[in-house]
């Protein structure tokens, strides 16, 4: 950084130059931000889960999409596999999604989470869930077909998670 930036950044009180400010872009600009922002995948690597998820429909030879961006109204989600005409398929790792029921992690069974077991930042089992329940049912009012599928239930039951998918 050159000086002058420096100084602003301290002069600012280390907050970036468009903390506590609205108004500076319009809605149009927003919407064209929050649009290819969507196209982004977040995070660039599948999942172990979503790998094992991609190899269950590639045995299958069931096309998909990955990372199909979807605008919830509240917000842009990225559905992990994507089956026209409107099925959506979400590979929940175990920890990240807070899975109440005892999963596997490297060999070793861990119990469930519990409602008020602290995830990660500020983030709790309960408001995962919570997060999870909400763009499921966005996008079930929607009018799509919505699959989850735990990491461990992809792990030890695969045939029962084809059969899933095969039903919907």
């Amino acid at each position: 950084k050159n000086s002058e930036s420096k100084k602003k950044w301290f002069a600012n009180g280390g907050l970036p130059w468009n903390k506590n400010k609205t108004g500076i872009f319009s809605e149009e600009i927003l919407a064209k931000i929050r649009k290819a922002r969507s196209k982004q995948i977040f995070p660039r690597n599948d999942s172990d889960a979503e790998k094992k998820l991609q190899k269950l429909c590639k045995t299958a030879q069931i096309p998909f999409v990955k990372h199909k961006g979807i605008n919830l109204g509240f917000q842009w989600h990225q559905v992990d596999l994507f089956i026209e005409p409107n099925i959506c398929l979400e590979a929940d790792g175990d920890f990240w999604h807070a899975n109440p029921n005892p999963w596997i992690n490297k060999g070793k069974w861990i119990p469930g989470f519990k409602a008020d077991d602290h995830i990660i930042g500020k983030t709790y089992a309960k408001d995962k869930w919570a997060s999870d329940k909400k763009v499921t049912l966005a996008l079930e009012e929607m009018g799509y077909n919505v699959l989850r599928f735990w990491g461990t239930e992809l792990t030890l039951y695969p045939e029962k998670c084809f059969q899933k998918i095969i039903r919907a």
